[in-house]
């Protein structure tokens, strides 16, 4: 990712215990699909979500699972609000490029912010994580099988 950064705009790859202060410093992340996506969104940090699997992988995954986003935050919130980059999205280039027309239009990312309010509202106070696993199986209980 980073050959295809500018090098003036600083990319920083850091250690766990420093995560959340560097998330709420940062003006954008990208970040791969997972737990990081739901505390960043909480933060009220804008980025892009990256998912890649195997073409094989992804094929059955396909087939087995019918959801309609890969981003925590999206899932909740059940509407697009991380962009979702998958398989050949995810790599270096598109995202790049995606992250460049975000940094380049900040009222963009002053929007994204003000659409976070909504998810920081809908799983409240601490224990997000219990609500948050609450929410995804209540949603794969319905799911027909």
């Amino acid at each position: 990712l980073k050959s295809f950064w500018n090098d003036d705009i600083p990319v920083a790859i850091v250690e766990p215990e420093d995560r959340y202060r560097l998330m709420r410093e940062a003006s954008f992340l990208i970040a791969c699909s997972g737990t990081v996506t739901l505390e960043a969104a909480l933060i009220g940090t804008p980025g892009i979500v990256g998912y890649k699997l195997s073409n094989l992988t992804m094929a059955v995954g396909r087939l087995l699972v019918d959801i309609r986003y890969i981003s925590l935050p999206n899932f909740i919130v059940d509407r697009m609000l991380y962009r979702d980059a998958l398989q050949g999205e995810a790599d270096a280039e598109p995202m790049a490029q995606r992250a460049r027309e975000w940094l380049e239009h900040p009222e963009m990312l002053t929007e994204f912010r003000e659409e976070l309010k909504e998810l920081r509202t809908m799983v409240g106070e601490p224990g997000v994580s219990d609500r948050a696993a609450r929410i995804i199986l209540d949603y794969a209980s319905a799911c027909p099988r």
